[in-house]
């Protein structure tokens, strides 16, 4: 498949992206294999700029202190296309590390399916396609034009935190249609309610909607994998844990100030959650089991933070999806849903 989108050069981390000094929605570039980086500060001091810091992505001659295997991001990609893949059908050795979620009860919108068809239909490089209409990036095109005021959520201004992807000053969107509005609230709500045990007792607890835990997905395509290719959302629990001189001696910047997430391993080993679609109208949700004993580690781009990379899942990133629980003043769960395409 022609990607709509070329890949966006960042680098994964356990917290949200950090700032771009320029205006606007991020452009993507084309993807280029992961650049070293340093690792994460061990200071507990916040770091000065007003948004968060990235904790870097692990070169291609890292390796995982576990297992003293080395981390090539080919080896992740091809993981990833078979966890994708999993998803709708079941693998026997995958299966087991696949923690099924329940589903919404309501088919999957068609707005967000139909991202495939737009995004095969946009052509080489991003472009639009012939007709004119359409930015290329199918994303962007499901989402209203107008812009909306970001929410302060959880009081983070007052830490000098934006949790948005790009300045907060610049807005945000919504998808136009109020159905995939409410389906992408209703599958954060569920990735909390469902904890990461499998009966025996010693699975991670449910993750929590907040900005110090879950509220946020990044936006994916990829051509193979499903019937007619796969829409996917790739959620990050545990975003910004308590700073621990023992148990988490990461400074994530702003947005780490005054968290009362603590990090646990259990739950690190499930924060990744996946959601997959085709143009078949099939769907599934899972979360993915990255412990040490697990097949799936090999999809980590930061061992010790359980980190995985959304670029890995697809062969283009469209942007990002925010959920801000219980902001939205009593109205409808869908309107805490804020959109932002790159």
């Amino acid at each position: 498949m022609a990607s709509s989108l070329a890949r966006a050069p960042s680098r994964p981390s356990l917290a949200r992206a950090a700032s771009r000094a320029t205006a606007g929605p991020r452009a993507a570039v084309p993807r280029a294999p992961a650049s070293p980086s340093p690792s994460p500060s061990p200071s507990p001091s916040p770091s000065a700029p007003r948004r968060s810091v990235r904790v870097g992505a692990t070169d291609a001659g890292a390796t995982d202190d576990a297992t003293g295997e080395a981390w090539v991001p080919a080896r992740r990609e091809a993981l990833a296309s078979d966890v994708v893949r999993a998803m709708f059908e079941r693998d026997a050795a995958l299966e087991p590390r696949l923690r099924r979620i329940p589903l919404p009860p309501s088919r999957v919108p068609r707005s967000l399916t139909r991202m495939l068809m737009t995004n095969a239909a946009s052509g080489e490089g991003g472009r639009a396609s012939s007709s004119g209409s359409g930015s290329g990036n199918p994303f962007r095109d499901a989402t209203h034009p107008r812009r909306l005021r970001v929410p302060d959520y959880e009081n983070a201004l007052a830490d000098g935190c934006e949790l948005t992807p790009t300045p907060r000053a610049d807005g945000a969107r919504r998808m136009r249609c109020g159905a995939a509005n409410a389906y992408v609230a209703e599958l954060f709500r569920r990735a909390a309610r469902c904890s990461d045990d499998d009966g025996d007792g010693d699975g991670a607890a449910a993750a929590r909607l907040s900005r110090y835990d879950l509220f946020h997905a990044h936006v994916f395509v990829r051509a193979s994998g499903g019937r007619g290719g796969v829409v996917g959302l790739l959620m990050h629990a545990l975003e910004y844990p308590r700073y621990d001189d023992a148990d988490f001696p990461f400074a994530l910047g702003n947005c780490q100030r005054g968290s009362d997430v603590a990090f646990a391993p259990a739950a690190a080993a499930g924060r990744n959650i996946l959601w997959t679609a085709d143009a078949a109208g099939r769907c599934a949700f899972a979360r993915l089991d990255t412990s040490e004993t697990s097949p799936l580690r090999g999809l980590l781009t930061v061992p010790a933070l359980h980190t995985t990379y959304e670029g890995d899942f697809g062969d283009a990133v469209l942007g990002d999806l925010l959920y801000f629980n219980g902001v939205a003043d009593g109205r409808k769960p869908k309107h805490s849903v804020f959109a932002f395409p790159r």
